[in-house]
C-alpha cells in the first residue's frame, strides 16, 4: 500500500468543501422560478378525470398550440372573456367555452 499523504487528503477535502459552498452561494443568488417555461409541453388527458373540462393557463396554451405568453396577451386584451372563471386566486378555463371561442374566431 502506498504511503498516505495527509496534505493531499486535506487539499482534496478543502477543494470539495469549497465546491459545495460555492454551489450553495450560487443557488442563493438565482431567482426563484415559479413560472413554467413556455416550451414545456403539458398533457391535458390525465387531468380530464381530475378537473373535468377545465384547464389552467398552461394547459390552454398547449390545447390551443400557442405559448403561455400568447395566452397572457389574449387574456389581458379581453379576447378570452367568458372562457374562464376564478377558482380561489387562479383562473380556470372551460374547454367548451374555448372551443366556442375558436369556432367564432374561424368564422
Amino acid at each position: 500500500m502506498k504511503n498516505f499523504n495527509l496534505s493531499q487528503f486535506l487539499g482534496c477535502c478543502v477543494i470539495g468543501i469549497s465546491i459545495v459552498i460555492a454551489g450553495w452561494l450560487i443557488s442563493k443568488e438565482l431567482p426563484n422560478t415559479t413560472q413554467v417555461p413556455s416550451n414545456l409541453s403539458v398533457m391535458t388527458q390525465t387531468q380530464d378525470e381530475r378537473y373535468g373540462n377545465y384547464l389552467s393557463k398552461y394547459e390552454v396554451a398547449a390545447y390551443l398550440g400557442i405559448t403561455d405568453e400568447d395566452v397572457d396577451k389574449l387574456f389581458t386584451s379581453g379576447e378570452l372573456d367568458g372562457t374562464y372563471t376564478m377558482a380561489g386566486a387562479n383562473y380556470i378555463f372551460s374547454r367548451e367555452k374555448l372551443d366556442e371561442w375558436v369556432e367564432n374566431r374561424i368564422k
